[in-house]
């Protein structure tokens, strides 16, 4: 729903991410305080148990989110070993000769 209504709403799709990101960070909090609302209508918990669960819902995801972007760079960062890198290492001698004929 987000999505569609930024895609309409905002001509410029420079516009797009920062405006979906910023509303779900209203919305998603809003949307689980539903959730639990619900939810604490059927199972009787204290008050507090509650309130902790909602904080740490969101330190989870947070922690997840880190946990996946970090992930991510590190598999990037892995598929660039030594052997893709021998051409560069091959073309930047050849410049470096290159420039030691020059003089510079």
């Amino acid at each position: 729903l987000v999505k569609r209504f930024v895609e309409k709403t905002f001509k410029r799709p420079v516009f797009w991410t920062g405006a979906k990101m910023g509303m779900l960070l209203v919305l998603l909090p809003i949307w689980n305080l539903i959730l639990l609302g619900i939810a604490s209508c059927f199972i009787d918990l204290h008050w507090l148990v509650w309130i902790s669960y909602f904080i740490a819902l969101n330190l989870v995801a947070h922690g997840f989110h880190r946990f996946i972007t970090a992930y991510a760079e590190r598999k990037k960062s892995t598929g660039q070993n030594a052997q893709k890198l021998n051409d560069l290492v091959i073309h930047r001698a050849a410049l470096l000769k290159q420039l030691k004929e020059i003089g510079l």
